[in-house]
């Protein structure tokens, strides 16, 4: 063709089109695909990404395991409470017989020592080396007319270890505090 359009006449006689198409086909091999070092660094990068993923997957079971044992831990210091609460004469009597302080139990006969040792055999069996102590503090009675009904604060602390803390002091403690 005339024009500048069709250039390919004048380049095949001069020996040009060869030098031409020879490195335009080497330019376009090596931008046409990925080298062997290009696919490993992108497998390092995302291999580095999916670790991270995997570390954040692992403290997020971490911490719902830690946030389960604190519930634990004051679902059972409520449960004693309840306890004390269906039995509130005895628990308000001078004796204060569900006062227990941490350490081991023996059972009696009498119902509030058969709470103890039923409310710390459940921590130990729900926590890792679960214990649990209780104190009453007898208030003043009301003054005023009538008879009023005699109260108390119940403080119940319990005492856990946390998981794989190896020779570290892993001591955690949930405190709560009612009046009956």
């Amino acid at each position: 063709m005339t024009g500048g359009v069709d250039t390919s006449q004048d380049l095949r006689t001069s020996g040009m089109k060869a030098n031409f198409t020879n490195r335009g086909w080497r330019a376009r091999r090596h931008g046409a695909g990925m080298t062997l070092i290009e696919v490993l660094v992108t497998l390092v990068i995302i291999s580095v990404g999916l670790l991270g993923v995997a570390a954040l997957q692992l403290t997020t079971v971490r911490n719902n395991y830690d946030s389960y044992v604190r519930s634990q831990a004051a679902v059972l210091a409520a449960d004693m409470l309840d306890r004390m609460r269906v039995n509130r004469a005895v628990a308000l009597s001078d004796a204060n017989p569900y006062t227990v302080a941490l350490g081991p139990v023996t059972a009696s006969g009498t119902q509030p020592a058969r709470d103890i040792v039923d409310w710390k055999a459940t921590l130990a069996a729900q926590l890792v080396g679960g214990d649990g102590a209780i104190t009453v503090t007898q208030l003043a009675p009301p003054t005023g007319p009538g008879t009023p009904p005699r109260r108390a604060i119940v403080t119940i602390t319990v005492q856990w270890g946390e998981r794989n803390a190896g020779d570290e002091d892993n001591t955690l403690r949930f405190v709560t505090s009612s009046q009956i």
